[in-house]
């Protein structure tokens, strides 16, 4: 700020923040570089910078910088704007004890102020974390506390103290007992004050806060006084009362195992599973349950990449204490009190064995289903594997007798025997292969997925259903690409 008669302009406006130029930064600069005040001008050492001289007239100027105790230096400083100065050594020394004087009274507004703004920013954090400070005068019994206490409790924020009277009025009825026997442990010096109970708002809204002090004494001993924290935690118990009702119910085995891979919390379905308490399981490592081959092939390398930030999901059949079981592993990471890496490892077991027998069991249904539906499809085209087999059975009999006239000819046709033969035994095979297709719809079994031609099944579909087609007038034709790509799946199925 800067305070000038009105007949010369002035350079600064009060509250007003306005840019330094480089002369005026080292007017600054020689002030905090000397042990006293700095004059410029006439009779000087250092001149009137020229900007500061044309643009507000300064023909003479001293000033010293002034040191409060908190916070940055300051400048003070005289300008002769009228004539050109030369100041005085008395001028010196009374500029240099206005400045101590100066900085005496900056270091105690400063102090002021930088303590009404830690009060504004305790108080916000108070009122944001729901905390309050009290203090108990032990011998009127008077209740002094911060805002943020008065409104824990439903009252409004008042400058007057509360009677214990009044702050124990607010008590839950159900917890006054256990908040007095508290109290009287703290005064005799067996334990600390520090006890959870719930408050009642005048408008009938219960919460819960958590109280924790220390008690003053005189040198004789006696508690003069009482001092504490005084906190709301309604919402964090609500939420730990739900994650600990969705732990314990959960129908699935879940828990958390620390990085030393030693269980740390398991709930009751885990309980069951290991068939032990959960006070024999928590502490003890993994390896110790699991057996060490099950642990170093499998949970280990899992537990390693969740504790590396990663979340894994298994399934598979795994024999243990619970026997032979098909389980679902979900393994997830989790950051309590790390605050870098992963602190621990979620772990969350479903049992699917009985789901895994249904669909083993829904799939055998399914098998035997298909196996009825071909053998009462046989029953409608056995006219069409009749005449399949019947057509390599006459071909055996037809090749049969001609081998048989080239053998007893005059002289003996070997080579056409031989052909006749030949054909005899690829007529066989070819019965052969029917009966065995017939047998395959027929039998009992899983069916098994393998490389097709599409084209080779339906060519082999349509030869068992020539005849029944014939039989009714009816025209098949096909068109096949010998370029389609194989395909996965069931020859007898399809």
């Amino acid at each position: 700020m800067e305070h000038t008669r009105p007949g010369f302009p002035g350079a600064f406006a009060l509250g007003l923040e306005l840019p330094v130029d480089e002369e005026v930064a080292r007017v600054f600069e020689a002030g905090r570089a000397a042990s006293g005040p700095v004059r410029f001008g006439p009779g000087a050492e250092l001149p009137v910078p020229p900007q500061m001289s044309q643009r507000f007239g300064i023909q003479s100027l001293i000033a010293t910088a002034v040191y409060p105790k908190v916070n940055a230096p300051y400048m003070f400083g005289l300008h002769q704007c009228s004539y050109p100065r030369i100041w005085t050594s008395q001028e010196e020394r009374l500029l240099q004890e206005i400045g101590h004087r100066l900085a005496d009274g900056l270091t105690t507004l400063l102090m002021f102020r930088n303590l009404r703004k830690s009060e504004a920013r305790l108080a916000d954090a108070q009122r944001t974390a729901h905390v309050a400070y009290w203090e108990r005068d032990l011998d009127s019994n008077v209740v002094t506390c911060s805002d943020e206490g008065f409104r824990i409790v439903g009252l409004t924020p008042q400058k007057r103290p509360l009677s214990v009277e009044e702050g124990g009025a607010r008590i839950h009825p159900d917890d006054r007992a256990m908040h007095a026997k508290a109290f009287a442990a703290a005064i005799s010096g067996r334990s600390r004050y520090d006890v959870e109970y719930r408050v009642v708002r005048p408008d009938g809204e219960v919460r819960i806060v958590h109280n924790q002090g220390d008690v003053e004494r005189d040198e004789s001993g006696r508690p003069r006084r009482m001092f504490g924290l005084f906190q709301d935690i309604t919402e964090r118990r609500g939420a730990e009362y739900l994650t600990k009702h969705i732990f314990e119910t959960l129908p699935d085995a879940v828990c958390v195992i620390g990085r030393d891979f030693r269980y740390r919390r398991v709930n009751p379905i885990y309980e069951q599973y290991f068939r032990m308490p959960a006070e024999k399981i928590v502490g003890t490592h993994v390896a110790d349950h699991a057996g060490p081959k099950l642990f170093e092939e499998a949970i280990k390398p899992r537990l390693d990449r969740c504790f590396a930030g990663e979340q894994a999901n298994y399934a598979e059949w795994v024999d243990g204490v619970a026997g032979h079981k098909y389980l679902s592993m979900t393994y997830s990471p989790m950051r309590f009190t790390s605050s870098v890496g992963v602190d621990s490892a979620l772990v969350i077991t479903r049992d699917l064995t009985a789901s895994m027998e249904a669909a083993e069991a829904l799939q055998q249904a399914q098998a035997e289903l298909a196996r009825v539906t071909r053998v009462t499809m046989l029953g409608e085209i056995t006219a069409s594997i009749a005449h399949e087999v019947n057509q390599p059975l006459a071909a055996v009999v037809m090749n049969g007798n001609a081998c048989r006239r080239w053998l007893g000819a005059d002289p003996p046709n070997v080579g056409e025997a031989r052909d006749a033969a030949q054909r005899v035994v690829a007529d066989g095979e070819r019965a052969g292969k029917i009966i065995a297709r017939i047998r395959t719809l027929v039998q009992r079994g899983v069916p098994e997925r393998n490389q097709l031609d599409i084209d080779d099944v339906i060519r082999e579909s349509l030869a068992f259903t020539r005849a029944e087609l014939e039989r009714h007038d009816v025209v098949s034709q096909s068109r096949l690409s010998e370029s389609l790509p194989a395909i996965l799946g069931d020859r007898v199925q399809l």
